[in-house]
């Protein structure tokens, strides 16, 4: 009994290496824009409109970074697959947390995309990757 108790909260193999991997890659994402002067706000922000991997600040903007990785390009490289459904979960879960966070409300808004492929040495930033006026012809 006990065993099967445990085997209902344990992670596979393969899916808690792909959560490793993922958390690598948000690791890998905030060194990077540490090093461009950023400001880490927030990490793995839960709501129920979605996750926001990373919330950074430099000056007076705030950055949602969605951090993409991808061990495989067969489906879909890892930019692709931020898309149109992906990008208004992401707004929706950042009006949720500028709602939280009324200290940031002065703070001019951006979403960036960072992806990193395997086998590829280093990570592609997106700055500005999407914005609400890209959305302008979608009902939230």
């Amino acid at each position: 009994m006990l065993t099967r108790l445990q085997s209902l909260f344990t992670l596979s193999g393969s899916k808690a290496r792909h959560i490793a991997a993922g958390n690598a890659a948000e690791t890998q994402a905030r060194l990077f824009l540490h090093s461009k002067g950023f400001d880490t706000v927030a990490s793995n922000v839960s709501s129920r409109f979605g996750e926001l991997d990373i919330v950074m600040s430099k000056d007076n903007e705030l950055v949602f970074v969605e951090v993409r990785y991808r061990r495989s390009a067969k489906h879909l490289s890892a930019a692709q697959s931020v898309h149109i459904h992906k990008q208004r979960k992401l707004i929706n879960a950042a009006r949720y947390f500028l709602q939280k966070h009324p200290e940031f409300k002065q703070h001019n808004c951006r979403f960036d995309v960072i992806t990193i492929e395997s086998g590829q040495s280093h990570l592609q930033w997106h700055p500005c990757a999407f914005s609400l006026d890209d959305q302008r012809d979608y009902d939230f």
